[in-house]
């Protein structure tokens, strides 16, 4: 892209633009989990939510902790094919 005349800051958002194919899965790993976890504390005595929250809370600190390494190494890999 850059050969073609692109600048940096126009390969930077050409880069944005893919990450959202990693921001689906994520989403749905969301939906079914809490999905499950609706019908599960439906269908016992004891409530888990509280717990609940608190992993869901861990399960997204570790996303974003790894969507921000896969972000800076697949820029760094997509600059140095340049």
């Amino acid at each position: 892209m850059y050969k073609l005349g692109f600048s940096q800051k126009e390969m930077y958002r050409t880069i944005g633009r893919k990450k959202v194919l990693l921001w689906i899965p994520f989403l749905f790993a969301i939906i079914i989990m809490w999905a499950g976890i609706l019908y599960i504390d439906s269908q016992s005595a004891v409530s888990s939510f509280g717990m609940s929250i608190k992993y869901s809370i861990i399960f997204i600190v570790v996303y974003f902790i790894f969507y921000y390494f896969v972000n800076i190494i697949y820029r760094r890999k997509f600059l140095l094919d340049i």
